[in-house]
């Protein structure tokens, strides 16, 4: 009986119990894997054959700068598919334009635009018309004859 104890292996009983416990392992896993593989697929779609053909057609842009009171106008050709970003870029390379900018996960965030810093518990922020898309500026597109706003806002 000790050497049972010993080596429950030996035992011609507990041969058989996991003989058979390991073919219904077999069993089950074979038949949870077959019903995995069952599962319908998601069709990906080329992101290029759903691409649209946007017309590419100049945009006069206008960008007014407000600080204080005062304001400063600069205006400038791009095209529509251009963003507001390539906007900025545009009047930092040609004009006499300048902004210092920081990207975070959410968003940007204007530090500095013509060396004017914003006092503590306020932001520069870019607006079209009265939307503000400081946020999200390199996504959007310019649109022909339109303003876009600098302003310092309380944050």
């Amino acid at each position: 009986m000790l050497d049972l104890l010993k080596n429950p292996l030996q035992n011609p009983n507990t041969k058989k119990l996991l003989t058979i416990a390991y073919i219904i392992i077999l069993i089950s896993g074979f038949f949870y894997v077959r019903s995995i593989l069952k599962v319908d697929r998601v069709d990906v779609e080329d992101k290029k054959s759903i691409k649209t053909v946007e017309e590419i057609k100049p945009a006069d842009i206008t960008l007014i700068v407000e600080n204080d009171g005062s304001s400063k106008k600069y205006e400038t050709r791009l095209r529509n598919v251009d963003s507001v970003a390539d906007l900025l870029e545009d009047l930092r390379e040609k004009q006499d334009f300048t902004y210092e900018k920081t990207y975070y996960s959410y968003g940007n965030v204007l530090d500095i635009v013509n060396g004017v810093k914003p006092p503590d518990g306020y932001r520069w922020r870019l607006f079209e018309s009265d939307v503000d898309i400081t946020n999200a500026f390199e996504k959007n597109n310019l649109k022909d004859n339109n303003t876009y706003y600098l302003r310092i806002i309380k944050s």
